[in-house]
């Protein structure tokens, strides 16, 4: 070979090194700009969540507030009395089971750890296991998202 051969050959091996660290290089900005988009989305969805839950905790504070929530949920004294609930507790229940929703939502997004989404799972099905709590997920499914109600109807519910 000759020096010119030799030379050409460097500058091509030399392109190829070049295109593939820019390669690697791309494909470490797509990865790192999918974590910084889930954790926003994660974090928007906590907020939601967060905000939901301040209105609900300030509801519960006044009885009143409490009761008119209720009915506007569906909650009615026939359904209160038929699954022996007061109002307070069904909407704590309801604000109980949107915590879930939180936390599935976290999970598909890769927020939470496969052991801590495990103890959820189990927290959720044991949950699901009394009567008050199904019936107040039943009463008001139209409330969560389509991804949860599935995975509560399909995977917690026997």
């Amino acid at each position: 070979m000759t020096f010119m051969d030799w030379l050409v050959l460097i500058i091509t091996l030399s392109a190829v090194i070049v295109a593939a660290a820019s390669v690697i290089a791309l494909a470490r900005m797509r990865k790192a700009l999918q974590q910084r988009r889930a954790a926003r989305t994660a974090a928007a969805v906590n907020e939601m969540f967060g905000a939901e839950r301040a209105l609900w905790l300030n509801c519960l504070a006044d009885r009143e507030m409490t009761a008119l929530l209720a009915i506007r949920l569906a909650f009615t004294t026939d359904f209160l009395g038929a699954q022996g609930l007061k109002a307070e507790s069904a909407v704590r229940i309801l604000l109980m089971l949107r915590h879930y929703e939180n936390a599935h939502e976290q999970y598909v997004l890769g927020q939470l750890t496969p052991a801590a989404w495990e103890s959820l799972a189990n927290e959720m099905k044991n949950t699901f296991q009394d009567r008050r709590s199904r019936a107040v997920f039943d009463r008001s499914q139209g409330l969560f998202s389509p991804d949860f109600a599935r995975f509560v109807t399909n995977t917690l519910l026997p």
